[in-house]
Parts: C-alpha cells; sequence; structure tokens
C-alpha cells in the first residue's frame, strides 16, 4: 500500500503497520495520521486506527474540516484520553453544592458524591481509551461488565448489581459527550450511532408497596417490644413524623424546631433542603403530629436544634429489625412516603394540593407514588351499597 508523506501543515497519511496481539500473532492495521501546528506554531500531529482506507480518507477530511472551523485545540483533543477528559469535566461539573448567603442554589451538585462514584467506575473502564474512540459497542461492554460483575457485600456474600445503577452511569456518560458536542470537539456522541441502551421500560419495575393500616400497627408495637436487650422506640417518633409529613429522609433529618410553627400549625420544609430546590408548607396532622412534636418541644434545647438530630445518620438497621419483628416484608423507608401520598388521593383530596404538599415538580414522579392496594381498587369500582 502507498504511503502519503508530507510535513505540510493540516494534511494527512495514511499507514500500514503491524503489530503483536497477546498470543504473539502478527496483525496488519491502518493508521490515519494528520499534522498541524499547534497554537503555539508547533508541529503537532494526531492519529486513529481504522478499519479501511476509506475511513481513513474520511477521518482525515474531518480533522482539516474541524481545523478550519473550530481551530486547532479541538484536533489536539483527538489525543485525549478519558481520564483526562473525566478529570478536567469533574473540575468543572461535578462539585459540591454552593449557594448565596441567602440559601439560593448557584452551582454544584447536591447529589455530588453519587456521581463522583459513577464517575470513577466510568474511568475505570475507559480510562486509557482515547476519547473519540469510544464506539457505540464499547458501551454495551461497558454495560454487560457492570451488571456481570457482582457486589460484594461486607457479609462475604454478593449480589447482583441493578441494571437501573448502570443506567444511571450511562446517563452521565451521555451528558459528558453531549457536552463535547457543544464544545465542537466531537461531531456525534457514540450514544447516537447505536440503539438506545438499556430503555426505561425494560429496566425499571414498578414499585407498588405501601404500608397498610394493619402493618403500621404491628409497626409500632414492633417498636416498643424489647428483643435481645435492645428495643427500638427511639425510631417510633421518627416513623410517625415520615408518615404524616410525607418528607423524604434527607429533608427530615434536616429539618429544625424553628421550621415548626404552633401557632399555624405548620412545619416549612427549607429550599436548600428540598429535591427540587423549591420550598413549602406541611399542614400538622393533629390527633398524632401535633402531640407528638409538643412532646418531643418540651425536651429541645435551642430552636436550632434539629428535631430527629439524635438518630444516628441511617436508622435502616433498627427500622429493618422492627419490620422483621413485625412481621413485615419488603418495605422500604422511602415507602411510608407512598404511603401518605395514596392515603390522601384515597380520601379524595386534590392532586394539586398533594402535590403542592409533597414537593413534587413533576406529574410523572408523582406518578409513581401512587400505589392503590387491590383492595382500594376493588372499592373504587364496587362501593359497598
Amino acid at each position: 500500500m502507498a504511503i502519503a508523506t508530507t510535513g505540510r501543515p493540516n494534511t494527512g497519511s495514511i499507514k500500514t503497520k503491524t503489530r503483536k496481539d497477546k498470543n504473539g500473532n502478527v496483525k496488519k492495521f491502518i493508521q490515519a495520521v494528520f499534522r498541524f501546528d499547534n497554537e503555539k506554531g508547533e508541529p503537532d500531529e494526531t492519529s486513529k486506527v481504522v478499519e479501511n482506507l476509506s475511513e481513513a480518507r474520511r477521518w482525515i477530511r474531518e480533522q482539516q474540516d474541524s481545523v478550519q472551523n473550530n481551530g486547532v485545540k479541538v484536533v489536539r483533543f483527538q489525543q485525549i484520553s478519558f481520564a483526562q477528559f473525566a478529570a478536567d469535566f469533574a473540575t468543572v461539573n461535578i462539585i459540591p453544592v454552593k449557594r448565596t448567603p441567602e440559601g439560593k442554589k448557584y452551582t454544584g451538585r447536591k447529589s455530588y458524591l453519587p456521581v463522583v462514584s459513577q464517575l470513577k467506575f466510568l474511568t475505570e473502564f475507559f480510562g486509557k481509551v482515547k476519547v473519540v474512540d469510544i464506539e457505540h459497542g464499547d458501551l454495551i461492554k461497558y454495560t454487560n461488565w457492570r451488571i456481570e460483575t457482582p457486589i460484594e457485600l461486607k457479609s462475604g456474600l454478593t449480589k447482583t448489581r441493578s441494571p437501573s445503577t448502570v443506567k444511571r452511569e450511562l446517563a452521565l456518560l451521555s451528558k459528558m459527550f453531549t457536552t463535547l458536542k457543544r464544545q465542537g470537539k466531537i461531531t456525534i456522541s457514540p450514544f447516537e450511532r447505536g440503539e438506545t441502551i438499556l430503555p426505561s421500560a425494560e429496566i425499571e419495575t414498578e414499585r407498588l408497596r405501601v404500608l397498610s393500616p394493619e402493618e403500621e400497627e404491628k409497626l409500632f408495637n414492633a417498636c416498643d417490644t424489647v428483643k435481645g436487650g435492645r428495643h427500638r422506640s427511639h425510631i417510633k417518633p421518627l416513623l410517625i413524623f415520615a408518615i404524616e409529613t410525607r418528607m423524604r429522609r434527607s429533608e427530615i433529618r434536616s429539618c429544625r424546631w424553628s421550621d415548626v410553627d404552633f401557632e399555624s400549625n405548620t412545619i416549612g420544609v427549607r429550599q436548600q433542603n428540598t429535591k427540587t430546590e423549591r420550598p413549602r408548607e406541611i399542614p400538622m396532622e393533629p390527633t398524632r403530629l401535633l402531640p407528638l412534636l409538643l412532646e418531643l418541644n418540651s425536651a429541645a434545647q435551642s430552636e436550632s436544634d434539629r428535631i430527629f438530630g439524635h438518630l444516628p445518620a441511617s436508622c435502616r438497621k433498627p427500622f429493618e429489625t422492627a419490620c422483621r419483628i413485625a412481621g413485615i416484608f419488603d418495605l422500604r423507608f422511602h415507602d411510608l412516603r407512598a404511603t401518605f401520598i395514596t392515603r390522601a388521593i384515597e380520601r379524595n383530596i386534590s392532586p394539586e394540593i398533594v402535590r403542592k404538599v409533597s414537593g413534587h415538580k413533576q406529574d410523572k414522579a408523582f406518578q409513581r407514588y401512587l400505589r392503590f392496594s387491590k383492595k382500594s381498587l376493588n372499592e373504587a369500582f364496587f362501593p359497598l351499597r
């Protein structure tokens, strides 16, 4: 094969090279090379391994167009590894949330640490690969690698990784490529070169679990039960508060006594504590929640104290233990939020009012919390006469 060579800037050459694979077999490959002058006016070049001559010529033309339309910085990006790009992306786009003195968010992420973890796994897989060399097939390989690699638990057991977890990681990767497209550094994202990976309909299982009134009574009784020298009465107020306020767990932990207004019987959720960055007011249930808060408030030292600041960061274990003693299975703490929302709709409270109190910004997200039991569905269609 003829090899074109030139020292002129903004020109390319096509080379045939050989290399040995892991088994020692010699294989030929085609390399497209593009030469250009960098920002300092010094000779520079970038290259790519391609399948055939047509692809090599097309790639060289793309680099020439990039220099003409976007400058040499875009061409230099051809040599950047994913690890380098990920580090640069993180310094700008994956940082803790920052707020004004008034508490308004102006940059950063509230869900900072989970995204850091997602980027870690992406970098582990793609780190040494040039960003421009990542293809749609590599996305499929990453998906298979993550799902097929089991999660190792502290107990020594393993469990399968949820496809939903991998989907969130792919969503971050897609956003990274979208950023590059906007900057003009790539012309097309690998996500656009093939079918959708892990479509929502295939991996998302609708959760239907709510706490029934009968289970609620059993759960509270279990909290008062002493077993093995331990009791769980300290989480009973937390469970009542969660059921009657429909707050998220992070909102509950951030709630202070200064947010409780006993005159208007409302609880304020501050903007910086909400998921949607929108403050809201929650009416205080008078027969169970109000007496509970009055009792807890009598022992509070300061208005700035958190209502449940005495609890550990996670109450998962005592909650799961209470559920096990009560004979309640497959119940998560977050299901208590869905429990209230479902009960409110069953009591014919306007969905708009429930959404305003629950803090849902989008109706699609709100609908996922409506989990009607078979009994309530039967009563809705065939009421007793």
